[in-house]
């Protein structure tokens, strides 16, 4: 069993990509789904939870995305992902393209989707288990510099010795 989150966030405010979502999900994963009208508690779920991606489904009319964006990426590292109409992605992709982890564009094609939320969140796990090695590479680092020390100490002390048996 994946001892990881397999949770997503679908910032959304229509049925048929929930549908959709759902879908591919499957039971493999779970969704929260939040209206991006909502960037309070867009952020306080962030803040409180861990996920693996986030799916933004974004009305330009209504909502700054961008600003959206640079909030979620200040609290998360995870990839976002936005699902443009096609007349929309040129536009959305020169503005924040750096942010995020792809576009995708509607109508969504549900075996991209599927395809896309699996490798969000093999890229969710590949990074936990990265910072894992990180952290015990760390670890390791100064049980070495420790044990190091402990070897200088018992040199110097032997080198000690020494200095006393040819005096």
């Amino acid at each position: 069993m994946d001892p990881l989150n397999k949770k997503l966030l679908l910032i959304n405010t229509q049925e048929q990509i929930t549908n959709s979502i759902l879908q591919c999900t499957k039971s493999e994963y779970s969704y929260i789904e939040i209206s991006p009208e909502d960037k309070k508690k867009i952020i306080k779920y962030l803040k409180n939870n861990d996920f693996f991606s986030i799916f933004i489904n974004p009305n330009p009319l209504k909502y700054n995305i961008q600003k959206l964006i640079v909030s979620i990426k200040d609290l998360q590292s995870i990839p976002i992902i936005i699902m443009v109409e096609k007349d929309d992605s040129k536009s959305f992709f020169d503005s924040i393209y750096q942010d995020t982890y792809l576009f995708i564009e509607k109508p969504l094609n549900h075996i991209i989707l599927a395809m896309v939320i699996k490798n969000t969140y093999e890229i969710y796990r590949l990074k936990k288990e990265a910072s894992i090695l990180f952290q015990n590479l760390i670890e390791s680092n100064k049980k070495i510099e420790e044990g190091n020390k402990h070897l200088k100490e018992i040199e110097d002390k032997i080198e000690q010795l020494l200095s006393l048996r040819y005096a």
